[in-house]
């Protein structure tokens, strides 16, 4: 038997919420072998690094992205590397 319960509905509405959109699957893909900052995500992706923390943090709150250990940037500037999480979802489809 399994210790990972199964999502509740409303934590499977915010996981489909997080998938549904494209940039944020990029960002998954992006950080499923690598650890990635916010920053170098903006960059990767070409979108401005506020609407990329915005998307980030959709994805860490479902559970999708987890943050490793915040490091210093090469001007002292803290900077936390996010790491997909393996995290999967199936939806059920009635019928």
């Amino acid at each position: 038997m399994s210790d990972v319960s199964a999502p509740t509905e409303a934590e499977s509405i915010a996981i489909a919420r997080a998938l549904s959109s494209p940039l944020r699957l990029r960002v998954l893909r992006l950080c499923a072998f690598d650890a990635r900052t916010n920053k170098e995500l903006a960059e990767l992706l070409d979108v401005n690094p506020g609407t990329m923390l915005h998307h980030v943090r959709s994805l860490v709150d479902t559970g999708l992205l987890a943050p490793d250990a915040e490091r210093t940037g090469n001007r002292g500037a803290r900077e936390v590397p996010y790491r997909a999480t393996g995290l999967s979802w199936r939806a059920a489809v009635p019928g």
